[in-house]
């Protein structure tokens, strides 16, 4: 598990990093320590060299170049040797023990000899231990004359830089504790907002998108759980989006299954409404054609039923030719001013009697100055018209009211009011609907095909306005309309 998660991850790339780091420095610092303190032994070891040819240069009896050569030794830690030209030993310090007259073999007597300093370290011939030698030319009339050795051995020098190389194993240990610490805390603070964005990304998965991630930092961690909670919150909205656009899709469905009701309903509406008449038509001219009838009067009463029943199908047809033409827009608006004051008041007068004689009252109410209006006459009163024997199919008793004024947006508004049956709730949005009809159980005496209102709706949306209904149930309706006073088009 230490190897799959953030914390035992990063606690193993700390340490390595920390060990390779160190490891490197302890190669790197170790061998600089040693060449360094190599090259201050060395340098110390010179200056005392050449110091010490000062001191033995006036000294001929070989006996106390011995001693002092001793004594010398024994000061700087170090074996003494003067060796000639020849390589011979003229003196050496008692410690070392050579006599005088041995010849001391040497590679480097002869870079000595030439006048250079050299110095060496490790193994050397002469003794059991690593040495770091040094050979000094003594210079006598601008020649060198001898060569002065010194002989330092090297394991105290070794022992110092072993202790630094275990404080440096130490150090080690001591920072890989530390960088456990130091892993483990900072894991924990990198790994809580992720564990917080696994968790959000969980709920977000089973539909849950209020889940957020805190975010307490701006680093790259901060700015991961910001986009996550953006994307919840994107993700949110186009699934609320999708959803109220689903619920408008079946909305729209629903409508235009019920459209296609309607028009199967129409379908049957208009076959029924064509075969009553094209019944009476066909039984009455065979009446005229058998000479059924008895007598003038009689035969004129058929040609009477003959003519009004020719006049009711002709008057459909109209109906179903005004609205493939209003809806398909294969029309021309004949553009006049018109005083829709006085259009009403002429359809008063026309449908007065008609009104007073079913038992309804009759009024109208229009405001004062009604400005007149761009629009087609002729489409404006079958509008009325329309609306009018719509509210006469539907009115038993009570009364028929037109009004007339202008609203808050300056458009002149009609509205037609009666106290008849009422249109249920779920009617309301249909009623200007082809084809439809409230009452699906009317009789042909009591309404046409559902042709009306669509018509209306078609000819006020060509002038640029906008139709309205408002009913109740078993309380009456009052259907409406607005037109704008001075924007009016026609639509070709």
């Amino acid at each position: 598990m230490l190897n799959k998660s953030v914390i035992g991850k990063l606690w193993v790339s700390i340490v390595l990093l920390v060990l390779v780091v160190l490891i490197l420095l302890s190669f790197g610092l170790s061998s600089l320590l040693e060449n360094f303190y190599y090259s201050q032994i060395s340098a110390d070891l010179i200056n005392t060299g050449q110091e010490l040819i000062e001191i033995i240069r006036a000294e001929d009896d070989p006996r106390d170049l011995t001693y002092e050569l001793t004594l010398l030794g024994h000061f700087i830690d170090a074996h003494i040797i003067i060796v000639d030209k020849k390589g011979f030993v003229q003196a050496c310090d008692a410690m070392l023990g050579l006599p005088t007259g041995y010849f001391f073999k040497s590679d480097e007597l002869s870079k000595a000899f030439a006048g250079e300093i050299i110095t060496k370290r490790g193994h050397h011939q002469h003794f059991d231990v690593p040495m770091l030698s040094v050979a000094i030319p003594e210079y006598i009339d601008g020649k060198v004359e001898r060569i002065l050795m010194m002989f330092k051995p090297v394991a105290p020098i070794t022992n110092t830089i072993n202790s630094m190389r275990w404080l440096i194993v130490y150090s080690a240990i001591i920072a890989v504790i530390l960088a456990t610490i130091i892993s483990f805390f900072l894991s924990r603070t990198l790994s809580r907002p992720l564990l917080q964005m696994n968790e959000a990304a969980n709920e977000m998965a089973k539909g849950n998108f209020d889940h957020k991630v805190t975010v307490q930092t701006n680093d790259e961690v901060g700015l991961l759980g910001a986009s996550l909670n953006n994307l919840s919150e994107q993700l949110k909205n186009k699934i609320n989006e999708l959803s109220s656009e689903k619920a408008k899709l079946e909305k729209v469905l629903e409508k235009e299954r019920a459209i296609e009701q309607m028009r199967r309903d129409f379908i049957t509406n208009v076959s029924h409404e064509l075969r009553t008449p094209l019944s009476l038509i066909q039984g009455y001219s065979e009446a005229i054609i058998d000479d059924i009838a008895h007598d003038k009067d009689e035969q004129n009463r058929y040609a009477k039923i003959i003519y009004k029943e020719t006049a009711r199908l002709k008057n459909m047809v109209s109906e179903l030719f005004d609205i493939s033409r209003l809806q398909t827009g294969n029309f021309t608006l004949a553009i006049t001013m018109v005083d829709v004051g006085s259009l009403i008041n002429s359809i008063k007068e026309k449908y007065e009697t008609v009104v007073l004689n079913k038992g309804l009252g009759f009024e109208t109410r229009i405001e004062d100055a009604l400005p007149k209006i761009n629009a087609d006459y002729d489409r404006l009163q079958q509008v009325l018209i329309n609306l009018l024997e719509n509210a006469l199919n539907h009115t038993a008793e009570g009364r028929i009211e037109i009004a007339a004024y202008v609203n808050n947006k300056q458009q002149i508004c009609v509205e037609i009011a009666d106290s008849g049956c009422g249109i249920p709730r779920e009617d309301l949005e249909l009623v200007w609907e082809r084809f439809h009809k409230a009452d699906k159980s009317r009789s042909r005496n009591k309404g046409g095909a559902g042709l009306g209102l669509a018509i209306v709706k078609s000819i006020i949306e060509a002038h640029g306005g906008n139709v309205w209904v408002r009913s109740q149930e078993g309380e009456g309706s009052v259907f409406g309309f607005c037109l704008p006073v001075n924007d009016n088009k026609a639509i070709i």
